[in-house]
């Protein structure tokens, strides 16, 4: 009987949170189709009233509503802004851990960006960084102080990259970007100067940059073939692109980059080509290339010597453009 009873009092308790999130995004959110919020996110949100408030549309975009085209939800949207093939999502919230001194009881709204967000769920607040780092107020979204949101977001597309518009009515528009080498997101004007230059750079010694090449022979698999594998690796201020050919192996990848004295990361981004069997997307840090004296090495959990032993040191040959 007492079992009966705890299974019936759980029962209404689950129906509750149910209808509580469901309510918070009827009162909060708004009417609009067009704005629906995963309930990854939602789940999220609801589990931390502390951090965040939902945005309600139909008072706080009052009056931008007349600039926003049809299709848009202003509020949030979707894209692989983190480069790494799965999708992201951008919010604008309230966040209440933030205080400014000249507005010490208002609650500013902020771009909220939740990376790989079918997968985990760690809220990234998005700040004023680089040129504008230095601005009294730090979100990246313009509002009037008084609950009105002054600009509003969509996804945009910058020098090949899917970047977050941050769309300001009747002026010029900014822009967040995912910076790979520092592993963080961006804020930009689309008035900077050179912000193709600025977007896809890689900021490491140029003594990294150039072509390098390793053939890796495993002997013969039978009369007729043999086992060889070729890797090529290609560096340049404006990517990283590592490929390996031969037996059992088939890949192009995008990667980005970190340095760290004499040790180069090559970290996993994207797919570009594969045979669909070759897959390493799940690694990070997929090889590390070591720098001795004038001579290249690397070591990788995806390269084996010739004693098919893995994250061994192998001499690359490096041809240098």
């Amino acid at each position: 009987m007492n079992k009966v009873l705890f299974f019936i009092f759980l029962f209404f308790i689950s129906c509750n949170i149910v209808s509580s999130k469901q309510e918070l995004q009827q009162n909060e959110d708004s009417n609009q189709s067009d704005c629906i919020i995963p309930k990854e996110i939602l789940d999220y949100l609801y589990l931390h009233p502390d951090e965040f408030k939902l945005i309600h549309l139909d008072e706080e975009l009052d009056i931008i509503k007349n600039d926003i085209s049809d299709g848009i939800c202003p509020t949030i949207c979707f894209g692989d802004f983190n480069q790494n093939g799965k999708e992201d999502a951008g919010i604008i919230l309230k966040y209440k851990k933030y205080k400014n001194e000249d507005h010490p009881n208002y609650v500013f709204p902020f771009l909220v960006i939740f990376n790989d967000y079918k997968e985990q769920l760690d809220p990234i607040v998005i700040y004023k960084t680089g040129d504008y780092k230095e601005e009294p107020i730090k979100t990246v979204v313009y509002d009037q102080f008084e609950n009105k949101l002054f600009s509003y977001i969509k996804k945009g597309e910058v020098c090949n990259k899917e970047v977050i518009d941050i769309v300001i009515p009747e002026k010029s528009s900014f822009f967040v970007y995912w910076n790979a080498q520092k592993s963080q997101y961006e804020y930009l004007n689309y008035l900077d100067d050179n912000i193709c230059d600025r977007v896809s750079k890689i900021e490491i010694d140029t003594h990294w940059f150039g072509h390098y090449t390793l053939s890796m022979d495993y002997g013969k698999l039978d009369e007729f073939s043999s086992m060889f594998i070729s890797y090529d690796i290609v560096i340049n201020q404006d990517s990283c692109i590592f490929s390996g050919v031969g037996y059992q192996t088939y890949f192009t990848y995008l990667c980005r980059v970190q340095e760290n004295k004499d040790e180069l990361y090559l970290i996993y981004l994207n797919t570009i080509d594969g045979d669909g069997f070759t897959n390493h997307s799940d690694m990070g840090t997929i090889a590390t290339i070591i720098k001795s004296g004038q001579q290249y090495y690397i070591e990788s959990t995806i390269i084996a010597d010739k004693n098919w032993e893995y994250n061994k040191k192998i001499l690359l040959d490096k041809i240098k453009e």
